[in-house]
């Protein structure tokens, strides 16, 4: 026990060194399309296990149930022939200036607290909506029904004295009581090092997607190196749960993303997920208010949005509780993403 407590210890020092994020932030200000984003979440230098080399899917039958009773919600498969990338060079035009990632960041909504009314200030370009419609990736959820999603990114898990089961482990434990299913998006490095806590999301329900193996930036690697991305922590993923289901929800890394990836996503099988509302929730040493964060969450709601939580916030997993009271105190249904309905038109 202390040797797992040391490097437990050792392991949230060397992560919280290199923050950089998986979501990008912009100012809720700024109505312009062409700001600078500000860079949010942790990745790991470290290079994960691999699992496998011959980055081929060890999935079954995606209409069959796994022997543990976690429901299959499709198949991922590796890519050999990119030759249909060949016309796919379309970028967002309103990435972020200077962003040579083209890391994502949502329009600005705002929530009437008094009345409920909804009001959106101003939304991506056409043409990001157009590549998220017809690539099968998920901006917001139906936009035209009170349903939610709440996701969490997992890099690395973040244990304290107040938090020694980490951080995680409240979330669940928040979910559990009130009855909720959450979206759980997992690295190479979380894979390896917390397989009990993702064993116990897909028990309980939850839908567990891939983070991708090494955090990296999806928009700046070859084809080949974005199929390993995926493939190396699918494998990773099998080798410690053999009955999980295949990772089919996809969270780029600092939602980095163009045509190139979302089609290549798209012919793996996977369901790119990006996000409508998110907080600066993501530096386990630099945590937000709680009630000003919550109170930004309430202001976020709208008809099919999608939270990006980090699961390494305290402060999410204090207030976790009364969002999903308000959420569904607002006449709301928060679902998994393998139920979600619909796209951002």
């Amino acid at each position: 026990m202390k040797i797992v407590k040391i490097i437990s210890a050792f392991l949230i020092m060397a992560t919280s060194l290199s923050l950089v994020s998986c979501s990008v932030l912009r100012d809720p200000d700024d109505a312009s399309t062409g700001g600078v984003g500000r860079v949010t979440e942790q990745t790991s230098s470290s290079e994960p296990e691999d699992s496998s080399s011959s980055h081929e899917s060890t999935s079954g039958n995606p209409d069959e149930t796994n022997p543990s009773g976690h429901a299959s919600s499709g198949k991922v498969s590796a890519v050999t022939d990119f030759s249909f990338l060949a016309d796919k060079t379309g970028r967002f035009s309103d990435v972020a200036q200077g962003d040579a990632n083209d890391s994502w960041y949502p329009g600005k909504v705002t929530r009437d607290l008094a009345t409920g009314e909804v009001t959106y200030n101003w939304d991506r370009a056409a043409d990001t909506l157009d590549y998220i419609k017809k690539y099968g990736a998920i901006y917001r959820g139906d936009e035209n029904s009170k349903v939610c999603h709440l996701t969490f990114d997992c890099g690395y898990e973040y244990r304290n004295a107040e938090y020694p089961d980490g951080v995680t482990c409240a979330i669940l434990d928040v979910l559990k009581q009130k009855g909720v299913k959450g979206t759980f998006f997992v690295t190479g490095d979380y894979i390896s090092a917390e397989p009990a806590m993702i064993k116990r999301m897909l028990d309980e329900g939850h839908v567990v997607g891939t983070h991708t193996m090494r955090h990296k930036s999806q928009v700046s690697l070859s084809p080949e190196e974005f199929v390993a991305e995926i493939m190396d922590n699918e494998n990773l993923l099998k080798s410690k749960i053999p009955d999980a289901p295949d990772m089919v929800f996809y969270r780029p890394p600092e939602g980095s993303a163009n045509e190139k990836t979302l089609a290549l996503a798209q012919k793996m099988g996977l369901t790119p997920v990006f996000w409508s509302a998110t907080q600066p929730d993501y530096n386990p040493d630099n945590q937000p208010d709680p009630a000003k964060t919550l109170e930004n969450d309430k202001k976020s709601l709208h008809n099919g949005c999608v939270y990006l939580l980090h699961a390494v916030s305290v402060t999410n997993a204090s207030i976790l509780g009364d969002l999903i009271d308000y959420i569904q105190g607002e006449g709301f249904e928060i679902k998994l993403m393998s139920e979600h309905n619909g796209s951002a038109e």
